[in-house]
């Protein structure tokens, strides 16, 4: 068999795509020109003085270049104390789970929107964490303000969302887990109509030897560095043995590590295709998906099943399931490769939702946090794309739910 040469790894960016045409938050010199209404900006915040917080002693940290004004910084402060007293509330009142967070969204019309987790059983189909909430929240109010003003000009197309303010019902600071969004959320996060790569999540920090508070911001770039790229149809024209590999850095660390050869990726991804042809579950969305993966050497194959317009099987998890049956314990695969349609289409309707499923790769990550799994795709149908589950998400999430016993 002729494998094809390798190629440096680089990123289309011509397929990101972005939801905020023109977004305030970084121009020029790369710093932040952001500002609030007078009016969403109160001339006192009872919360920062019931908390007995100096602004002037909180530091704003931020992975980007990053400007506002001490009064931009008292709002954020406030904003997520008004988060922090809700996720509270939520706990003190019972909610099945024994955790609480709860975010405080703000639009690119600078109006804010809070909402908590609410989990009304056991089963993730009955929860919702408190940035889908929020979200949920500000879009029933973006809605309701257009009823109140007669709007017919605004359309839910200019529902854009500026920054997510994220706290827990833990002491101000201290819960690592309060900016981590679980692996539904940054499925949510991931999706470009609402959002854009520079949306701003802001939470708290503390320094744990000085006991200093700080004030953090994330971009979505930074906690989901390839959304977007992937929503392209990844299939081939030509035959899968003709096409160039295209590796990341880490990918080929991890190959090198664990020995896994171009011909064991090529033979995973032509699994994910033999899938894709025999497809014949994928009748709602009109969107084929196949999923190969290799796990200890042997090979698991599932395809896209949507049962309703509403509710489908991730061909990942599908045959994830399928190898721990096999194997009856809990393994995780070496190489994921999909093979499939980007759009989904329904009701005249075409959506672009992507190959790789975030979710997917995020309840992988949460149940091992080592895991280092190959993901495989196809890049404008003639690059075969390998990359790790490290690079789709680089932190290391540590978010466990909990129940009541």
């Amino acid at each position: 068999m002729n494998i094809s040469p390798i190629k440096i790894f680089q990123p289309n960016r011509n397929n990101f795509k972005y939801s905020l045409k023109n977004s305030p938050i970084f121009r020029g010199s790369g710093k932040t020109e952001d500002s609030f209404e007078k009016k969403s900006v109160p001339c006192e915040f009872p919360l920062t003085k019931k908390y007995g917080l100096n602004i002037q002693d909180i530091e704003v940290k931020s992975t980007n270049p990053i400007a506002i004004s001490d009064k931009q910084k008292a709002l954020f402060v406030e904003k997520l104390l008004e988060a922090h007293e809700l996720a509270k509330k939520n706990v003190e009142t019972g909610n099945i789970v024994q955790l609480g967070f709860a975010s405080n969204l703000c639009l690119s019309d600078n109006t804010w929107h809070l909402a908590t987790n609410f989990n009304n059983t056991r089963n993730d189909i009955s929860s919702i964490c408190g940035e889908r909430s929020a979200i949920v929240v500000a879009y029933n109010d973006f809605l309701k303000k257009l009823i109140k003003d007669n709007d017919t000009e605004t359309t839910q197309d200019d529902f854009k969302i500026k920054y997510l303010a994220m706290s827990s019902a833990k002491n101000i600071g201290e819960d690592s887990n309060a900016s981590l969004p679980c692996a539904d959320c940054l499925s949510w996060l991931n999706t470009a109509r609402f959002l854009d790569d520079e949306t701003k999540i802001a939470f708290f920090t503390k320094d744990k030897e000085t006991n200093k508070l700080f004030l953090e911001f994330k971009t979505l770039k930074d906690i989901l560095p390839m959304r977007g790229i992937d929503l392209i149809d990844s299939k081939a024209d030509i035959e899968l043995d003709e096409m160039p590999f295209v590796f990341t850095d880490d990918a080929k660390r991890i190959m090198d590590e664990k020995g896994i050869t171009n011909e064991n990726i090529l033979n995973t991804l032509k699994e994910a295709k033999n899938a894709y042809t025999k497809d014949e579950f994928t009748s709602f969305s009109n969107q084929k998906i196949g999923a190969g993966i290799s796990v200890n050497g042997k090979f698991y194959t599932a395809s896209k099943v949507d049962w309703s317009k509403r509710w489908f099987v991730e061909p990942v998890e599908f045959a994830i399931a399928k190898s721990i049956e096999d194997f009856n314990k809990f393994v995780t695969p070496e190489i994921i490769a999909y093979y499939g349609d980007n759009e989904t289409k329904c009701e005249n309707a075409v959506v672009d939702d992507g190959i790789v499923s975030i979710r997917t790769l995020g309840r992988i990550k949460a149940i091992d946090k080592d895991n280092e799994s190959l993901v495989v795709t196809i890049n404008n149908n003639d690059e075969i794309d390998v990359r790790s589950i490290n690079d789709f998400m680089p932190k290391k999430s540590t978010f466990k739910q909990s129940y009541l016993k």
